[in-house]
């Protein structure tokens, strides 16, 4: 059976290397409210973009996988580089149990989770509003997601 933990904050200046990104990505979102200046440049090359529609029981469609991202590691290139093909990831039980968290970046700014999919995926996320300044409604919401292994 899937599980989503949600994850304190502070867990993200645990500054070992796994979690650097996330470390950095949080430090933007926090000093940007999430808009788009210098700072999200750098954390752009590992992100998950997304739209903001997104349903109690359904995650918002993929737009975009950057070259870094460790969703490109775990499904692919093929799919990455194809996305507006589906605009989902290939694990439908994973749109589900996902979309709680996208509705709270965008409620609160960001989001962060531990997701345990039932095929053994499992992974932490930081998930975050992203806007054209700090004072507009988010126009796309982002992910970074950090694989952390399967499950044998």
């Amino acid at each position: 059976m899937a599980k989503v933990f949600d994850l304190p904050s502070k867990l993200l200046f645990n500054a070992e290397q796994h979690n650097l990104i996330h470390a950095q990505c949080f430090e933007w979102i926090k000093s940007s409210n999430g808009s788009m200046n210098e700072g999200f440049n750098n954390i752009f090359p590992y992100l998950s973009l997304c739209g903001t529609e997104c349903k109690y029981d359904l995650a918002p469609k993929i737009l975009n996988i950057a070259p870094l991202s460790s969703a490109r590691d775990e499904w692919g290139d093929e799919w990455a580089d194809n996305i507006h093909k589906e605009n989902r990831t290939p694990n439908s039980e994973l749109e589900i149990i996902s979309a709680p968290g996208y509705q709270q970046a965008l409620k609160n700014g960001f989001h962060y989770d531990l997701i345990e999919a039932s095929d053994g995926l499992t992974y932490e996320r930081l998930t975050f509003s992203i806007r054209r300044n700090p004072y507009e409604i988010p126009i796309f919401l982002g992910y970074i997601p950090l694989i952390l292994g399967h499950k044998c």
